[in-house]
């Protein structure tokens, strides 16, 4: 049986009209199906050939996990290839798509990037500036909005530490994103939230703003939470105070237009009486600005 109308069939059972004996048949057999590197051609075709929301959403899930656990046993072209397929699926259906096929879409992406990050002669490390030409015209918010879920979800495999890879194997990826990548990522959401408080971006639909300024500061969130010093957070119960920046992040998170547009966002959404005190903050008032930054940023 064709592998594509298989998966298909058997996602129809497990998610649209199964009894509850059908369906759990139908999830064991999709689960042996992502055991062996075997059915790695059979996965791709799905993602490449299949209509059905249900179907690549089982396709990214297995890929991601025969990835994971057989990483050595896709070879340089097949790694290319579904950073491609993935990008471009993304750009050209990914607006019309469930959340949670391009999560899974997504996240399958994240993972190639990140454990490919030292090979295939450093080809997958421009994921950042792919994940920005979603964000250039002639780009739909929609667009953005993808755009940006990409960088956050890029940031937060690259701070993922799985238990089952060597900690020194996570730290190198993860330092040099750190320094290819990050920051970058960190001034693309800036960016974005500058366009929204500045109202140079005025989406006709208030939600997809809604939408948009709410993955560009969960970036910044994620960015800002990064582990930039190999410091685990289990190694100490006490709640860190400061965040560890590197130098180079002087100029944008000492820079007064960033201040500024995080207190534009916050007057924009808090209570009047949150509102007041933010300012009153602003003004001077003891434990309501924004902290100081001196000492705060680490070599």
């Amino acid at each position: 049986m064709d592998p594509v109308a298989r998966v298909e069939a058997l996602c129809e059972v497990l998610y649209v009209r199964g009894t509850p004996a059908e369906m759990g048949r139908a999830e064991e057999e999709l689960v042996s199906l992502s055991t062996s590197p075997e059915y790695i051609a059979d996965w791709q075709k799905v993602l490449e050939e299949s209509k059905l929301s249900y179907a690549v959403f089982a396709g990214a899930n297995a890929l991601t996990k025969l990835i994971t656990e057989h990483w050595t046993s896709f070879n340089e072209e097949q790694k290319l290839d579904i950073r491609a397929y993935i990008l471009d699926y993304l750009a050209n259906r990914g607006t019309s798509l469930e959340v949670f096929v391009v999560s899974a879409l997504v996240k399958l992406l994240c993972r190639v990037t990140k454990l490919g990050w030292f090979d295939e002669g450093g080809k997958l490390r421009d994921i950042v500036s792919e994940a920005k030409r979603f964000m250039e015209p002639p780009a739909t918010v929609e667009h953005a909005a993808l755009g940006l879920r990409l960088l956050c979800q890029l940031v937060t495999e690259m701070n993922y530490q799985d238990t089952k890879r060597m900690p020194n194997s996570h730290r190198k990826v993860a330092v040099s994103f750190r320094d290819k990548g990050l920051l970058q990522c960190f001034e693309i959401a800036i960016t974005m939230l500058k366009f929204i408080t500045d109202g140079t971006f005025v989406p006709d639909n208030p939600a997809l703003e809604d939408q948009v300024l709410e993955q560009a500061l969960e970036c910044c969130i994620k960015c800002l939470s990064f582990d930039f010093i190999g410091t685990n957070p289990d190694e100490s119960s006490d709640e860190v105070a400061a965040i560890q920046l590197p130098v180079s992040w002087q100029r944008f998170v000492q820079n007064f237009e960033t201040i500024r547009i995080f207190f534009v966002i916050f007057g924009g959404f808090a209570t009047s009486e949150e509102a007041e005190a933010g300012a009153a903050g602003g003004a001077g008032a003891p434990g309501l600005g924004p902290p100081p930054l001196d000492g705060v940023l680490a070599p």
